[in-house]
């Protein structure tokens, strides 16, 4: 005998409204919670790769132009 199955309380983006018990309530807010801090961690590592990469082209530009201002003088 096969049951239908539960659509999942996570999948839908208006889920919270529809959770009435508060363990399911807890449960969908701990998910949430993991879901975006796994989603910032890639991001935050995005970020500093980022900037280490603004710092090496400005010393790399700071160094040319010295460079050409020498070479004027």
């Amino acid at each position: 005998m096969d049951f239908p199955r539960k659509q999942s309380p996570f999948r839908s983006s208006y889920a919270y409204s529809k959770l009435e018990d508060r363990e399911e309530k807890t449960r969908f807010l701990i998910f949430k919670i993991l879901e975006q801090a796994d989603s910032q961690k890639g991001s935050s590592c995005l970020k500093i790769r980022i900037c280490v990469l603004k710092v090496e082209i400005g010393k790399r530009l700071r160094k040319l132009k010295k460079c050409i201002s020498c070479r004027y003088i």
